[in-house]
């Protein structure tokens, strides 16, 4: 679950501080309390940015590892998952930012369109998982797409611009 929530995102370690985490050596460590203060939620954040998740029941402060059971659908471990993934969405949020590409100037040029006209990214083609699509919010037209393309079809440089 941290890995999707996360992907794509470059974490401000200082806002980690101003959000409530601890530094801990390498790591900012976050908890809180979840599902009625019965279990204890620990978010862990390296400073290679790799975030991780334990869950403890407060009562046996024994590791509660259901909600990583894929099969398990029940409906308490359905609302643990959902309390985790609200809290790393709250922390993505307010201490996170989304590099949506790998240059620079594609994630300036992306962070004007979201700005400007909340136009976000549509990744559409899983074939081409990087090239995206930017569409009229009110009639889903494209407007622009970010791909990349060989640097010889625009006499340019080689390799992909």
């Amino acid at each position: 679950m941290p890995e999707e929530i996360f992907k794509n995102c470059q974490i401000d370690f200082s806002k980690l501080i101003t959000y409530g985490f601890q530094k801990e050596e390498n790591n900012y460590v976050y908890q809180t309390t979840i599902i009625n203060d019965t279990f204890s939620l620990k978010v862990i954040i390296t400073e290679l940015q790799k975030v991780t998740v334990e869950v403890y029941d407060l009562m046996t402060n024994f590791p509660y590892t259901n909600y990583r059971v894929e099969k398990e659908t029940g409906s308490f471990v359905t609302k643990v998952r959902e309390e985790i993934k609200e809290t790393l969405l709250d922390i993505k949020e307010k201490c996170a930012t989304t590099s949506y590409f790998e240059t620079a100037q594609a994630n300036r040029i992306t962070k004007k369109l979201i700005d400007k006209y909340h136009s976000y990214p549509d990744f559409a083609w899983p074939k081409y998982p990087h090239y995206a699509v930017f569409r009229n919010p009110q009639n889903q037209k494209w407007y622009g797409i970010i791909m990349k393309i060989k640097g010889e079809k625009l006499k340019a440089k080689k390799g992909e611009v």
